[in-house]
């Protein structure tokens, strides 16, 4: 995901019994310090149309993040690294984990689908 030059990216997935934990790499190509304040994990099913003319039959479950430091900063023109543990869940192939990095003081949001087949078949700690 590519944004307001920042570059989103999903680095690792690694699953146990009780959770998924998420390491995602943040290139900030700006000057600017991007300071992550909030941090929103959705699971999204059934996001296919069915039909060219029919609306989509999607259903939203915000999932909330279980580890993961608040506020945590990516330098302007460097590259960091974010880590979060979510609560493990299972996900149809139509399904797929919405990740949605806001900014504290600024506009910056940077939105990253990650489909359930990447986290289903995630290797085990």
């Amino acid at each position: 995901m590519v944004d307001n030059d920042l570059v989103l990216s999903l680095a690792n997935v690694r699953n146990d019994r009780d959770f998924t934990y998420l390491r995602f790499k943040v290139i900030n190509h700006s000057a600017i310090d991007y300071n992550v304040d909030f941090t929103d994990f959705q699971l999204v099913e059934n996001a296919q149309k069915k039909f060219l003319a029919k609306k989509k039959n999607e259903a939203r479950r915000p999932l909330a993040p279980s580890g993961g430091g608040t506020n945590q900063v990516v330098s302007g023109r460097t590259t960091g690294y974010l880590t979060y543990a979510i609560p493990l869940y299972a996900a149809t192939d139509r399904g797929y984990l919405e990740v949605t990095l806001r900014e504290l003081n600024g506009a910056r949001v940077l939105v990253l689908p990650v489909p359930s087949r990447v986290i289903n078949r995630a290797s085990t700690i």
